[in-house]
């Protein structure tokens, strides 16, 4: 081999090292931003100065995206998930599930055995509803449900419970309305019980929105106002304007102003 097709290799294998020591690294602060926002339940002195961060030009998870790295695809979509979330920004999230999810049956790999694919399929699910396809979405968390159920995996239960719920409430009939109402009182009921309190408070949102639906007023200002006490608790300014939006909206609707 010529040297200067030597020189050329070992450049590249140096470029393709450091990319992946950033994706890496880009990995692990997307990861200690979400521990300290949704997983530790501490109550953040300056929430909005963290939410920020993530609406800012090349944050964290613009690198995190721009750095892909196939070997932590999953890790990834599960590190920018919440971001999602927050940001509406879906751009290449749905993608990524995708090409995992088609992984698995590439690779013939059985997908009740991997614990990633109740994940999967939630993660999936919200993605399709954030972009309209709602039946398509109920679809995928009646995968993750079946799945979460066969391996005891209540975590994941609820999360696909919460799904389904989102989804479901889009729906335009009653029964699907009430049948979002199921499995948002049960994902709530779980996320309290073992103190998820973000996903406590995302659930009962949404089932105070499924109560709005449904004319049934009170429900829904109980629902909205322990969303609320929570969100307070944790001193997340961002989903409060959320919960106090919709809460106020019932007010008005009975001329309670």
């Amino acid at each position: 081999m010529n040297k200067k097709r030597s020189n050329f290799l070992i450049s590249k294998l140096s470029y393709n090292e450091s990319f992946k020591n950033l994706s890496e690294q880009w990995l692990k602060k997307a990861n200690e931003f979400n521990r300290k926002i949704f997983i530790e339940n501490s109550k953040i002195e300056d929430f909005n100065k963290e939410i920020r961060l993530i609406k800012d030009k090349n944050c964290v998870f613009d690198k995190l995206i721009s750095t892909d790295n196939k070997k932590h695809r999953i890790a990834s979509c599960q590190a920018i998930f919440n971001y999602c979330e927050m940001s509406q920004d879906w751009r290449v999230l749905g993608i990524w599930l995708k090409q995992e999810i088609d992984q698995l049956e590439i690779q013939e790999v059985r997908k009740d055995c991997n614990q990633n694919v109740a994940w999967l399929y939630f993660a999936y699910g919200r993605y399709l509803e954030e972009t309209g396809k709602f039946s398509q979405s109920s679809e995928f968390h009646k995968k993750g449900i079946e799945i979460s159920k066969k391996h005891n995996d209540f975590l994941h239960l609820a999360l696909n419970k919460l799904g389904i719920g989102i989804a479901l409430q889009r729906f335009t009939k009653t029964h699907d309305i009430q049948k979002a109402v199921e499995y948002l009182v049960q994902a709530t009921d779980f996320f309290r019980v073992n103190n998820f309190l973000y996903q406590e408070s995302n659930s009962l949102m949404n089932l105070g929105s499924c109560y709005d639906r449904l004319g049934k007023d009170n429900n829904a200002i109980e629902s909205y106002e322990k969303s609320i006490d929570i969100l307070k608790k944790l001193n997340n300014q961002f989903d409060l304007g959320r919960a106090y939006y919709s809460l106020g909206i019932v007010h008005v609707r009975n001329t309670q102003f």
